[in-house]
């Protein structure tokens, strides 16, 4: 059965060889170049075990049934940030051993998963040969280039970049130019040097396509001055969801060379799609039904913790020719119903409408039992121009809500939390909550921990202590999030907004470290807004029995719509814990993915 499979899924690649849409320049000559490479995003395990993730071992086996003439691997090839050597071996030996018996040539480039300080990148080095390299083969002339330069954040280095122009120049005769490099750089706007010095370039030498990862999505991005710009980092990196329409979901990439023609297909592990399944036009389409045709199903538990038994989603038409649609309702586990289970809709150009549903749960209904019922309501609905159907489903979202008070008492930033006397009234200390490998998680002594926010006529205040028995540091302080921290999530959108998944303005994530057991002092970074860092912001931690207090001021001109009695705005908190054995734990208050981009999934933050 397998091998039938597998034969299936080679036909099937050949096939598209000769369907799926290609692109060429020039007039096809004398049959001279005949190549077929694979592009693999991002397989890293997301925790120990230190084995390869089941998917990229299931592409690997196929990918040795297709015999490519070479495999590019895009980076965040082990999951990397730790400071005991033994790991770090262990962890390549983990993925050398998943590749070991394929004997086709594979040029890989590091991520951030895989350099991160000197020492791993002397590894990586030792392991695989350059940081960023060339490599011919024939008439094709692949740049693997390092998006994670030590010193360089999200920038090609300035010994990188002139290392380009001389390979570049050398190479200029070739037929087909592919770039494999880890982050997309060219989405990162100003804060990165891709598009101002890099794909000037690109242009000049007539690049083919660029190929990264670091992103767990798929999506065909821009074609710019003739340079096909793909993300494609679905090799076996968690999943937040699985979403096809919006580029979610595990795959590979199979390019085949044919004289002057390049054809670009996605393979779903035993299922091969046109390099089109996902576009940013088709991803546009699908977020336009996903935040603006629908809002998010939610239940909102109140501040005592009793959920509401009703709830509403809004339906608007953004564009100017009519929709029609169907809706239904799915649960797991069947603890109730929520009616109407099922119906259709239709809405006019421009049309607004809500559709209310009634919630009958038991009296005893807890957060809990609803997150593990997963209630979805599943969108399907006839988008035009061009007209196709797109189908969308979305979990119920369970909201906590928290309240924040004026202080009436000062409030020194200096990690003595002893002039808090109000109560700790957000509280991450329940399984439930951990969003990380949960069964590892040992109790509320392992990790767990309790904050309140208040706030004065200038500024927002966060504090609270935390349980962990031996504090490290990360290995790149620009992530301190992966050892010991605390991160605040704050989306100050206007309230009608909180419904889109993919925040960028007006999101803000702050994470904190607390002194760490060998000495190292506390400190904090601005994760996001990118590139910049959010400014009077005074922060202090103090090591306590057990764990650690951290004590936080944020400056209210930094916080738009807080506080007001008339909005709320989004929160989460996250605890992010790594013990000396390398097991990693993450736990959040309100949300399912610790990724500020899904500001659907905070909680809310009320005014008192």
């Amino acid at each position: 059965m397998q091998s039938l499979r597998l034969l299936i899924l080679i036909v099937a690649v050949f096939m598209t060889v000769l369907l799926v849409h290609g692109q060429s320049r020039g007039v096809e000559s004398a049959a001279r170049t005949a190549f077929q490479f694979i592009v693999v995003g991002d397989p890293q395990p997301e925790e120990p075990p230190l084995e390869q993730p089941e998917v990229f071992k299931t592409i690997l086996r196929e990918i040795e049934s297709l015999r490519p003439d070479c495999i590019l691997i895009t980076g965040d090839l082990i999951r990397g940030f730790t400071e005991d050597t033994t790991q770090l071996r262990l962890q390549w030996e983990g993925f050398q051993s998943a590749i070991h018996t394929i004997d086709i040539p594979i040029l890989l480039t590091p991520g951030n998963h895989d350099v991160w300080n000197d020492i791993s990148e002397q590894e990586f080095r030792r392991r695989t040969g350059h940081l960023y390299y060339s490599r011919n083969f024939g008439a094709v002339h692949f740049m693997m280039l390092d998006s994670y330069e030590i010193g360089q954040m999200d920038k090609i280095g300035p010994a990188q970049l002139e290392w380009m122009k001389r390979d570049l120049e050398e190479h200029s005769g070739a037929e087909h130019i592919f770039i494999g490099v880890h982050a997309p750089l060219w989405a990162y706007g100003p804060s990165s040097n891709w598009m101002t010095e890099v794909h000037p370039l690109l242009k000049q030498y007539n690049v083919r396509a660029v190929f990264a990862g670091h992103w767990h999505i798929y999506q065909r991005s821009n074609v710019i001055d003739g340079v096909r710009y793909y993300i494609s980092g679905g090799g076996g990196g968690m999943q937040a969801i699985s979403d096809m329409a919006g580029g979610e979901f595990f795959h590979y990439m199979n390019v085949n060379v044919r004289d002057a023609v390049v054809r670009y297909a996605v393979i779903v592990p035993g299922n091969v799609h046109s390099d089109s399944v996902v576009t940013r036009e088709s991803s546009a389409r699908a977020a336009a039904v996903r935040d603006e045709l629908w809002s998010d199903p939610r239940m909102v538990f109140d501040e005592s913790g009793k959920p509401q038994d009703r709830l509403s989603v809004q339906l608007h038409n953004p564009w100017a020719d009519p929709v029609t649609g169907t809706f239904h309702w799915s649960v797991d586990r069947p603890v109730a119903a929520i009616l109407p289970a099922q119906g259709s809709f239709s809405l006019s150009p421009g049309e607004s409408k809500t559709i209310d549903f009634t919630v009958p749960f038991p009296q005893n209904l807890s957060m809990e039992i609803i997150q593990q019922a997963r209630p979805a309501l599943t969108l399907s609905v006839n988008v035009p121009q061009p007209q196709v159907p797109i189908s969308v489903t979305k979990d119920l979202i369970v909201v906590r809500t928290a309240a924040a008070h004026k202080s009436v008492r000062s409030i020194v930033v200096d990690g003595d939390l002893r002039e808090w006397k109000d109560p700790w009234v957000i509280r991450l200390d329940d399984r439930s909550m951990v969003t990380l490998v949960p069964e590892r998680w040992q109790g509320p002594n392992e990790s767990s921990g309790s904050f309140s926010i208040m706030y004065n006529d200038s500024l927002m205040f966060f504090a609270g202590t935390v349980s962990d028995q031996h504090l490290l540091h990360a290995a790149r302080k620009e992530e301190p999030y992966q050892a010991d921290a605390v991160s605040l999530y704050l989306d100050l959108r206007d309230s009608a907004d909180f419904q889109k998944r993919f925040a960028f303005k007006d999101v803000v994530l702050l994470v904190f470290a607390p002194p760490s057991s060998a000495g190292d002092s506390a400190y904090w970074r601005t994760v996001y807004p990118y590139g910049t860092q959010v400014p009077g912001v005074a922060y202090a931690s103090q090591r306590i029995a057990g764990g650690y207090t951290i004590e936080v001021s944020i400056p209210l001109s930094q916080l738009k719509n807080f506080p007001s009695t008339k909005k709320e705005i989004g929160l989460d908190i996250c605890i992010d814990n790594l013990e000396k054995n390398g097991n990693r734990t993450r736990m959040l208050w309100n949300g399912i993915w610790a990724n500020f981009m899904y500001a659907n999934r905070y909680g809310r933050l009320r005014v008192k």
